[in-house]
């Protein structure tokens, strides 16, 4: 193997590693933005039904 080929496996093992660490880091991202996500929406659903709730006594207050 030349010096040349040397290098070149080198640089190619360094970039793979490099690709590697950088999806699986991108994957982790993605998991915590799902998990927000999921946790908003269920924020999002318990404000409307409490929204809900409060629009039905008010209406019933001065109905």
């Amino acid at each position: 193997m030349t010096a040349l080929e040397r290098q070149l496996t080198r640089t190619l093992r360094e970039l793979s590693a490099q690709y590697e660490r950088e999806r699986t880091q991108h994957a982790e991202q993605i998991a915590t933005l799902r998990r927000q996500v999921e946790h908003f929406a269920g924020q999002v659903t318990r404000l409307t039904a409490d929204y809900r709730t409060l629009a039905e006594t008010l209406r019933g207050r001065w109905s």
